[in-house]
């Protein structure tokens, strides 16, 4: 998968599309389904946040994860967090969760 980026100079553009799936944590936190439920990833709480707010969020990925993610084109994601000698399997798209979980984890000291 590093070999397949390194060469992509396009940005994260996360998560639009029709199949959008969410998860709701016990205290209403709204996250995206290929995210780890911590605060660089947390779209919004249900209680506390405005619909519109969560609603925009949602389909713009303005969270604090993507938002750094996005400053990093996939090739340096990749050359930052992949490993060209691992022998860990991947599909590309899970590979690129995977390489935005691990950029996520700079905010806020990790996760």
């Amino acid at each position: 998968c590093c070999e397949l980026l390194k060469n992509d100079f396009s940005t994260p553009d996360f998560p639009v599309g029709n199949d959008l799936v969410l998860y709701i944590s016990n205290d209403f936190g709204v996250y995206y389904n290929y995210t780890n439920m911590t605060r660089p990833w947390m779209i919004g709480n249900l209680k506390t946040d405005p619909p519109e707010e969560l609603v925009r969020k949602v389909f713009s990925g303005d969270v604090p994860a993507l938002n750094e993610a996005k400053k990093f084109t996939w090739s340096a994601l990749a050359s930052l967090y992949g490993d060209m000698s691992s022998d860990r399997v991947f599909s590309p798209d899970d590979f690129k969760i995977y390489l935005l979980n691990e950029c996520a984890g700079r905010i806020d000291g990790g996760f």
